[in-house]
């Protein structure tokens, strides 16, 4: 079995790596990659290795790497910083790798893009498509027919409805709920427990106080 990195030490990595290692054999994971000028030398009984150290290490072994989340808080959005970090990482000769928990429920005619994350319990039905360095967080549901672009970020028990086309870098925080047939453009961004009923611009933000939503930028998406 392929022996894995997972890049940056926050809390979404650390949930990952013991995921990882529940459900895998106990090596499967060897450590985490610092994201920047890290003084943690371990986390979890894992060691967290400098970037020139892991890259090293995959250029002369069958190592993959995973892209986690940063420590505290980043410059950028969650979904910017993981695109940022993937193509920076394939850049230097990486192998971005990703994985799909034994509980998670896969139907027949489901794509996933081999870098895409899938934790215990989330639920893809028939057609759905999950593109490159997708996180879908435990017990997240994308029905029939609905695509996730690059780089999205689907939250606990957020609910993406048949038909739906999400664009790259969309965050759906937990219980988000996108009802059919709608298109969620780049960078947009809905707060937990929020309904979407109408389609979202790039880069718009939703709360969940605020359902009716309006275009800041006067155009269609």
């Amino acid at each position: 079995m392929t022996q894995a990195l997972i890049f940056g030490t926050g809390t979404f990595s650390r949930q990952l790596a013991d995921e990882m290692l529940a459900s895998r054999r106990a090596d499967s994971v060897i450590g985490f990659v610092a994201d920047g000028d890290s003084e943690e030398r371990s986390l979890d009984g894992l060691p967290v290795l400098p970037l020139e150290r892991a890259e090293a290490l995959w250029s002369r072994s069958s190592v993959e790497l995973l892209v986690g989340a940063p420590a505290g808080a980043s410059p950028m959005p969650i979904t910017g910083w993981r695109r940022a970090a993937f193509h920076g990482l394939r850049g230097r000769g990486a192998r971005i790798g990703g994985f799909v928990h034994p509980n998670a429920r896969i139907f027949p005619g489901a794509v996933l893009h081999p870098s895409a994350i899938v934790l215990a319990r989330a639920y893809i039905e028939s057609l759905a498509r999950i593109g490159r360095n997708v996180v879908m967080e435990c017990d997240s549901y994308v029905t029939q027919a609905c695509s996730v672009g690059a780089h999205s970020y689907l939250g606990p028990s957020s609910l993406v409805a048949g038909q739906v086309v999400l664009h790259a870098e969309v965050w759906l925080d937990t219980n988000a709920t996108l009802r059919s047939g709608l298109t969620i453009c780049r960078g947009a961004r809905v707060a937990a427990g929020a309904v979407v009923q109408q389609d979202l611009y790039p880069f718009q933000e939703v709360s969940a106080r605020a359902p009716r939503l309006s275009d800041p930028h006067g155009t269609a998406p």
